[in-house]
């Protein structure tokens, strides 16, 4: 599975998230349709009802000090952690193909400032969802916390005035 990384606006730190499937087992599917044989897909799923031990990690890495450290922001069992990229125009992106493409293209770096960005935390159930504000030396405060007794969804933050309002 490819790793996910966001860089602060500086390049100082990026974060990921970690998380061990090893002991889940394995699911098939069977992609049937477009060619002459079937094609058997196996990947590591979580079926309901079954137990996992592993919890998502948040990891902070200081390129310049060359550390890593742990994000405590385990309150939930099986929670799902998000995190977002700042918006960036057209030039920036390289030419709106994305990253990495068009030359000079900005690498993606995280909703937030050079000391903090902003994350999410869901229940395995999607019926609590907390929106954080995360600082680089380990402090997690709570913007938000949303609960109900449907599914909810959550998309992207949009920050005003810097935070402010």
């Amino acid at each position: 599975m490819r790793a996910r990384l966001i860089w602060s606006p500086d390049g100082r730190y990026f974060i990921t998230t970690r998380k061990d499937n090893r002991d889940l087992l394995d699911l098939w599917v069977i992609n049937s349709t477009g060619g002459k044989r079937p094609i058997l897909e196996t990947y590591k799923y979580q079926m309901p009802g079954e137990a996992d031990s592993t919890e998502i990690e948040l990891h902070l890495f200081d390129f310049k000090a060359k550390t890593n450290k742990q994000i405590d922001i385990a309150r939930f069992k099986n929670q799902q952690i998000g995190y977002w990229t700042r918006k960036v125009s057209k030039t920036e992106s390289g030419g709106g193909f994305g990253f990495g493409f068009g030359g000079g293209a900005t690498p993606p770096t995280w909703l937030g400032t050079n000391d903090y960005f902003y994350a999410s935390r869901t229940s395995r159930d999607q019926k609590k969802i907390d929106l954080l504000k995360v600082y680089t030396d380990g402090r997690v405060q709570v913007l938000i916390e949303e609960r109900s007794n449907v599914y909810l969804d959550i998309q992207r933050p949009e920050i005003l005035n810097n935070g402010n309002e």
